[in-house]
């Protein structure tokens, strides 16, 4: 388990701030707390980048999601709207 925190988040994928470089290619599955009184959303993905973001001041990596389906994508289209708001 990798702790980390989401700086960029689309339906396509994230930039993840964390301490530990993980391999491009690496499968990672993440958890989106979804409020306490929803499941937490699951999703697989696949890291694309590792390395520096925003100016150089956050390190962290870049992933892809991957095999969404419509609900997933629904699910996490509905937080990040919820999480601008």
């Amino acid at each position: 388990m990798l702790m980390s925190r989401t700086i960029d988040l689309s339906t396509h994928g994230a930039f993840v701030r964390t301490n530990r470089p993980l391999p491009i290619g690496a499968p990672v599955t993440v958890s989106f707390n979804r409020g306490s009184d929803r499941n937490p959303l699951m999703l697989d993905a696949e890291v694309v980048r590792s390395g520096l973001a925003d100016g150089g001041r956050q390190r962290g990596i870049a992933i892809r999601f991957t095999e969404l389906s419509d609900l997933d994508e629904m699910l996490l289209a509905d937080l990040i709207k919820r999480s601008r708001s």
